[in-house]
């Protein structure tokens, strides 16, 4: 078995917000060891969970840290809750902004996940807003957000109609001495279509049956419209899937949000999922929370999972070595691959070794077609040195004779062979 550097376990140990007995001990025992700090916090950051590293570190073993790496973490832990509470603040007023002009807004990911899954601002790092709203209301927010000071980069209503009518959100920025603000209007989870692999894919989602079961959280003491967990995990693992769980910060949303919601409805997370045509986009983050931290389901819910497509199994294995053995790196071609296959329909195993195997058949079709070319006469042969039918077997060994003499530089060698010919005639 391929060993394991110990900064990567440490990684995954730390990436939550509760540690156990068990893993509390486990995180104390790899603290023993010649720990690279450097690259600890480097992958640390890359993978979006530098406030979980830094409060599990602090809590359970803060004298096992160098006092300078420690400071280092904690200054940025002050700073991304310093920095999310400012963005909390623009999104709770641009909310209200919406409200007061009859707007129906749903903040989601950012900050009403770090409140409402991790219950600390501090804990996640994100860097934009991000609200979900209808899109016969987008021209109109539109119009509120420019007033506010939001600029935009999509400049001409020719630009504008494009992204209204092939994407699934709009960009706006406001910059000022205090702060940098980037917002994300949305009407949809997703575009109708993504690059997965090297392929655009169908991936629509019809995001209405979500307006209908939003309940209210609390955020920075106010509150505001949100995803149920049912709705929520669905969500999350669309979000994940579209880009190919690039960070190991969106499988920890998705652990924290089980671990909160004991009381999780699966029936109900599944039958969405089904309805959606992502239920293999569900069990495939489900597994990968399971490999990476043990992550438990009710016992009728994990024999499903247990059952999943035996590419979503292979799929698994490659994510969670990415993040067991080389966290921190960008996803592999397999990855790749296996997430385009995914999202195809219909696929089977046999679907599966024709897609996979397709460019090699390619290339075997070419290197045919060369080799028939190359060998094969052909009429050109005849004109080029007339035969008897007693020597035709003979072109075989002209054509490539002829190939090579159609060059400027062989033109003598092509007329010495046919002066040949006539003597021996």
């Amino acid at each position: 078995m391929k060993k394991n550097r110990p900064e990567n376990e440490l990684l995954l140990c730390c990436a939550r917000t509760y540690l156990d007995a068990k893993n509390s001990e486990k995180l104390k025992n790899l603290l023993q060891k010649d720990i690279d700090w450097e690259y600890l916090i480097e992958i640390a950051n890359l993978e979006g969970v530098i406030p979980l590293l830094y409060w599990n570190l602090n809590t359970i073993c803060p004298e096992s840290v160098p006092q300078a790496t420690l400071s280092k973490l904690k200054d940025n832990f002050y700073a991304t809750t310093s920095y999310n509470l400012t963005l909390t603040s623009e999104l709770l007023k641009l909310l209200e902004l919406f409200e007061t002009n009859d707007i129906p807004a749903i903040p989601f990911k950012g900050a009403v996940l770090a409140a409402s899954v991790y219950g600390n601002l501090g804990f996640r790092q994100w860097g934009d807003l991000d609200i979900l709203i209808r899109k016969q209301d987008i021209l109109k927010a539109k119009v509120l957000l420019l007033a506010e000071g939001y600029e935009t980069p999509t400049q001409t209503l020719a630009k504008e109609s494009k992204l209204l009518k092939f994407h699934y959100n709009y960009k706006f920025y406001k910059f000022n001495d205090e702060k940098n603000i980037f917002l994300e209007l949305h009407w949809k989870i997703a575009t109708k279509h993504i690059n997965v692999g090297g392929g655009m894919i169908p991936f629509d989602i019809d995001i209405e049956p979500f307006w209908q079961r939003l309940e209210l959280v609390e955020l920075s003491g106010k509150k505001v419209l949100h995803f149920p967990p049912e709705d929520l995990i669905v969500i999350l693992c669309i979000h994940g899937s579209k880009d190919r769980w690039r960070q190991l910060k969106w499988l920890c949303d998705l652990a924290q949000l089980i671990y909160v919601h004991p009381e999780m409805d699966w029936e109900m997370v599944i039958e969405t999922s089904k309805n959606l045509g992502i239920k293999k986009f569900l069990f495939l983050a489900l597994l990968l929370i399971n490999e990476l931290w043990g992550v438990s389901f009710p016992e009728a819910i994990g024999q499903k999972i247990q059952k999943a497509d035996p590419v979503v199994k292979l799929l698994v294995s490659q994510v969670s070595k990415r993040f067991l053995f080389t966290p921190g790196t960008p996803t592999t071609k397999l990855e790749h691959f296996l997430f385009r296959f995914l999202s195809s329909a219909p696929h089977s195993i046999l679907h599966f070794f024709l897609l996979y195997t397709r460019s090699f058949r390619r290339r075997i079709r070419k290197a045919r077609n060369i080799i028939y070319f190359s060998v094969v006469p052909s009429g050109k042969d005849q004109e080029f040195l007339p035969l008897p039918k007693s020597l035709s077997f003979l072109y075989y060994f002209v054509r490539p004779i002829r190939i090579i003499a159609q060059k400027d530089e062989f033109s003598k060698l092509k007329k010495f062979i046919q002066r040949m010919v006539v003597v021996n005639k």
